[in-house]
């Protein structure tokens, strides 16, 4: 019996936010995320598929993922590995950025049902964001 060794320590992807720390109350700001992911070596043949979104939400508390999840947030869609949001914070003082980059491959398994597998990685986002008035 062959015994698998499992390394912690490599990353299986690393994103970079590009967000300014201190934003002015109800003006809309653009940002955008460099994402890189194990995927990113795949390669794909016909009939395979790979969609990157970003769920995100701006709000005065620091959700976690699964209350992320339940309620309402905003969704991004990219082919590539630079996400790009817009987001306006409508409260002062301390808010925050959460969110998830969800990372999924869609591969056509050769088998009689003819089912479609998905192999997906969600990484969380999180990034503390001051408010203020003009």
């Amino acid at each position: 019996m062959n015994k698998v060794k499992i390394n912690n320590d490599i990353r299986f992807s690393t994103l970079a936010t590009h967000f300014p720390d201190t934003v002015i109350k109800n003006k809309e700001y653009s940002g955008f995320i460099i994402y890189t992911s194990l995927f990113d070596t795949l390669n794909l043949i016909t009939g395979e598929k790979r969609f990157i979104s970003l769920h995100l939400k701006s709000d005065k508390r620091d959700l976690k993922y699964k209350e992320l999840h339940k309620i309402g947030h905003d969704t991004f869609v990219e082919f590539d590995d630079t996400l790009r949001f817009r987001v306006v914070f409508k409260e002062n003082g301390n808010n925050f950025l959460n969110g998830y980059i969800e990372d999924e491959v869609y591969v056509d398994d050769k088998n009689p049902n003819g089912e479609t597998r998905i192999i997906n990685k969600v990484s969380p986002l999180f990034k503390p964001v001051f408010v203020k008035e003009k």
